[in-house]
């Protein structure tokens, strides 16, 4: 069976892919930029592709990214929506 990626990494490139920056998807995610960098950079590596163009200080979805974001991101949503309600209702 296949490996999945990190979870956390995931969550960093969907921020960054929803955000536009890694700033900005870092204070989101209560992590360094550095730190959020890295977990980009270990889905890159998982992948053996790269998910954004990078522009001196700045990312932008690349083909590769905006094909992987349009399947993630509503996995990832439903995620979400079903951890709260377990959280609320157990």
């Amino acid at each position: 069976m296949r490996r999945l990626p990190p979870l956390t990494a995931l969550e960093a490139f969907v921020q960054v892919a929803r955000t536009g920056s890694v700033k900005a998807a870092a204070e989101e995610l209560a992590l360094s930029a550095p730190a959020l960098s890295r977990r980009i950079q270990a889905l890159e590596r998982f992948l053996g592709y790269n998910l954004f163009e990078r522009k001196h200080q700045q990312l932008e979805l690349n083909q590769n990214g905006h094909a992987l974001i349009k399947e993630i991101a509503p996995a990832l949503d439903a995620l979400e929506h079903t951890f709260r309600a377990v959280r609320e209702d157990p």
